[in-house]
């Protein structure tokens, strides 16, 4: 009966309408997580340490961590990722080697069979040029459970990735 939920009270993200107007020190997006423990008939606050900020993707580890001391790691739109480990009663900053300005645009994350994990961070413009690495889309990559992250080399000709999926039969191949 345990789930965890994103909410946030902004709507169409990561859509570049609702990210051009918009700046993180204004504080007008709000969200987090949310957790419930009866199968999704009531939900509470699991925000402790989290920003007030839209929450847009939260990731169960289930190989590596166990019921009760569950492993979560969540993607805050403007604010970066954190990790929980009890459950998501607790959260932490989870940033470290993400270089996206200072807006941390995380979107979406995913993770290997390994435990390695993946963020998406997206760009911070509607212009499709090429090279502005201060607000180009990039991944990320996690091989120490978000203590510290690498850029992930991009295909030629991408700035902007919305999503990503790791091959279960390799991976090592992002798509």
């Amino acid at each position: 009966g345990r789930a965890w939920a994103a909410t946030s009270n902004i709507h169409d993200l990561p859509r570049m309408k609702m990210v051009r107007r918009w700046r993180p020190e204004e504080k007008k997006w709000h969200g987090g997580v949310c957790a419930t423990k009866d199968g999704g008939r009531t939900w509470t606050r699991s925000n402790q340490g989290l920003p007030d900020a839209p929450v847009t993707h939260v990731l169960l580890d289930p190989a590596r961590s166990k019921p009760g001391a569950r492993t979560l790691y969540a993607a805050a739109f403007g604010t970066g990722v954190y990790k929980s480990v009890d459950d998501g009663v607790t959260w932490s900053a989870r940033s470290k080697g993400i270089d996206s300005g200072a807006w941390l645009l995380a979107w979406r994350l995913t993770m290997d069979r390994d435990g390695v994990l993946y963020a998406v961070v997206r760009r911070r413009r509607e212009a499709l040029e090429f090279g502005d690495a201060a607000t180009d889309g990039a991944v990320y990559r996690s091989r120490d459970g978000a203590a510290t992250w690498e850029r992930v080399a991009l295909p030629a000709g991408l700035n902007g990735p919305h999503g990503i999926a790791v091959d279960p039969g390799n991976p090592r191949r992002l798509y």
